[in-house]
């Protein structure tokens, strides 16, 4: 296996570069959760009845063939092994990219707004990386492909305040008990997707939650709000976009408790690349391993010797 192009140091700029095992642990994750979407957007439909996007473009009815949906997936699952092994990399992350714009289209296509382009231009943001490392534009790979993934990533959420401000303005947090009828919304939706009667009750009781709790919704609101617009934070370094990555993950979490609102094709890469969870599991199992395991091996080893 070859770790040639991500094995670098920590140089005089640390909050600017990315280790060989910062990078696995992104690319490792960052997989499997594009298969598991890719995989679940493969079957959870059998038609495209409103194409849109690039299947507006495109016939993409052959998708739907159960043949050629085992087929994807396997394809997928190649590249995506490739991808994790640093393989052929700008093939690897191209084909990601265009796969990924066919599959994560089909949901839309069915009139569920998903949101979950950022899954594809991920890919494409790491194959721009890589072209310019090739083509000798640029030899700051092991940043650019992070910070030009971060900078998708900043985008969705910027282009996501100025959405709010420019439809709604100031009344996106000052009018905040109105977002009850999205939760009643998107209960209902729930509802019918799943049949759980359950679900629709569950959705008037935090209606009127939200209704006779103003001032928290407005907070909270108004605080996303406030994130979104200052999202370009994440590109300053990587311990910036650690720092404003908790805070991004508290607002999903504030939405996902309060309101049973959750974009996981948004907030779940961006825990990825800029909290990098599984980095921290494997610093902390090192450290650990490093710190303990000596001292559990010479405690054996006075047993033995006292024995």
């Amino acid at each position: 296996m070859n770790w040639k192009c991500t094995s670098l140091r920590w140089n005089n700029t640390p909050g600017d570069e990315y280790t060989a095992l910062e990078w696995r642990c992104m690319k490792l994750l960052y997989a499997l959760l594009f298969f598991v979407f890719a995989v679940y957007a493969l079957n959870q439909y059998n038609s495209i009845p409103y194409p849109v996007g690039i299947l507006h473009l495109i016939d993409g009815s052959i998708l739907m063939n159960p043949a050629v949906k085992i087929g994807v997936c396997v394809l997928l699952a190649v590249l995506l092994v490739l991808y994790v092994l640093e393989v052929g990399m700008i093939v690897s992350t191209f084909l990601l990219f265009t796969i990924g714009l066919f599959v994560y289209s089909i949901g839309e296509s069915n009139g569920v707004l998903g949101r979950n382009g950022i899954l594809s231009l991920v890919f494409f943001a790491q194959f721009a990386a890589y072209a310019l490392n090739y083509l000798g534009i640029s030899q700051k790979l092991n940043r650019n492909r992070v910070q030009f993934t971060i900078q998708i990533i900043a985008a969705v959420y910027t282009l996501a305040a100025i959405s709010k401000i420019a439809t709604s303005g100031i009344d996106w947090f000052s009018n905040s008990p109105n977002i009850s009828l999205q939760v009643l919304k998107s209960f209902n939706y729930q509802y019918v997707t799943n049949g759980n009667l359950q679900l629709q009750l569950q959705g008037a009781a935090m209606a009127e939650w939200i209704m006779t709790h103003p001032l928290v919704i407005k907070f909270l609101l108004g605080g996303s709000l406030v994130l979104e617009v200052f999202a370009f934070v994440l590109l300053i370094n990587k311990t910036w976009a650690f720092v404003f990555g908790l805070l991004l993950l508290a607002m999903h979490m504030g939405f996902s408790i309060v309101m049973n609102i959750f974009f996981p094709y948004i907030s779940l890469p961006m825990v990825i690349f800029c909290i990098n969870p599984l980095y921290l599991v494997v610093v902390l199992f090192l450290f650990l391993k490093n710190r303990y395991l000596p001292l559990l091996s010479g405690v054996a080893g006075n047993t033995t010797g006292n024995g």
